[in-house]
């Protein structure tokens, strides 16, 4: 199968009777917002989309904001796909990935098991989603390696064992910044259970169709240069880019600009301020633009 046949748009998931997943459908405005991007020729969410056809798992990884969450969020608004998020860090406890006993509300009493929505997914479909995966200790990394292999299964220890078989509608997907301090290189035996990595870099053209100040992607430039070199810490992220410009026109560009050099550290501010007062003249005539076609608009 190609990425090509791969284009058509999925119906949404039917669940298991009893079993609404429409909840976890994100709204199709993160569909609107997205700008997508493409890896040699291939449309992200097209390749995710193979990937689905395949039952292929698939890693993204690269910097922090270049826009690896707003994929999968376009992505499963776009097809109507039910969607879980697991936020990975250092205390993740598996014993909580999938589910544990309910209490009643009223009586305070236990009502039984009850599935978390990681495990939902898994039995009746939809996309996992595990986000700065490098943050898991290799243990418990470990406790997904059934669903990510041929066996495509998991257990849970807490539930006597029991065998959970992941419906052939399940799609894994794992992001994360290898730079991010506290994580470690990926254990290789979870490396190498997917098929398709992707490295999400940030892209100018991706950028241009976002940030309305040409500007500042001249000095996005020049910080993220004197990122790679060692001279700052502190990455630039394309979200730091929106947000300059949203609060420049809502709360002016003294107030933007302080907000945007909170990010960087006290060492590193002033040179930060260094290569934005270079072109805070052309900033500020563009924010002026962005008020007056704002100002039409309203």
């Amino acid at each position: 199968m190609t990425a090509q046949t791969a284009k058509r748009p999925r119906a949404s998931v039917k669940s298991a009777p009893g079993v609404d997943l429409s909840h976890l459908i994100p709204p199709m405005e993160f569909a609107e917002e997205y700008v997508t991007r493409s890896f040699n020729g291939v449309k992200d969410i097209d390749v995710l989309r193979y990937a689905y056809e395949a039952r292929q798992n698939t890693l993204l990884f690269g910097p922090t904001g270049p826009g690896k969450t707003s994929l999968i969020l376009a992505y499963a608004a776009i097809d109507k796909r039910p969607l879980v998020t697991v936020q990975c860090n250092g205390a993740v406890d598996p014993s909580t990935f999938w589910g544990g006993l309910a209490v009643d509300a009223v009586t305070g009493g236990l009502k039984g098991w009850q599935d978390s929505d990681i495990t939902h997914v898994i039995r009746h479909g939809g996309i996992l989603y595990l986000d700065e995966v490098n943050f898991l200790h290799a243990k418990v990394a470990a406790t997904f390696h059934g669903l990510l292999d041929k066996r495509r299964q998991i257990t849970i220890l807490d539930k006597g064992n029991e065998l959970v078989v992941a419906s052939p509608k399940v799609q894994v997907i794992c992001a994360y910044n290898p730079d991010y301090e506290g994580t470690r290189p990926l254990n290789p035996a979870f490396k190498n259970r997917f098929r398709i990595k992707l490295r999400f870099e940030y892209d100018k053209e991706v950028e241009q169709e976002l940030i309305c100040c040409p500007v500042m992607l001249d000095v996005a430039d020049k910080l993220r240069t004197a990122h790679k070199s060692g001279d700052l810490d502190t990455p630039v992220s394309t979200n730091m880019l929106i947000e300059f410009e949203e609060l420049a026109v809502d709360l002016g560009y003294d107030f933007s600009l302080a907000n945007f050099l909170n990010a960087f550290t006290e060492e590193e501010r002033a040179a930060v301020t260094e290569v934005i007062d270079v072109h805070s003249d052309d900033i500020k005539s563009q924010v002026a633009e962005m008020e007056r076609l704002a100002a039409e608009g309203s």
